[in-house]
């Protein structure tokens, strides 16, 4: 786990009641960091961020 796997805990604890969605973490895949020349692929880009804002506005 790393810094935001810990932010995304402390904002679901503090501010459960007053989410309207839930928090979702847009990072690295589960996956060891990769050698230098597979950084670009391996970090959120604008489409991984794109589509979790997506997910967060579908909410119901």
């Amino acid at each position: 786990m790393g810094y935001g796997a810990e932010l995304a805990a402390r904002i679901q604890e503090e501010l459960f009641y007053d989410l309207e969605a839930p928090v979702l973490r847009a990072c690295g895949f589960d996956t060891p960091y990769p050698p230098a020349r597979l950084e670009k692929v391996w970090l959120p880009g604008p489409d991984r961020l794109l589509d979790c804002v997506e997910r967060i506005l579908g909410q119901p």
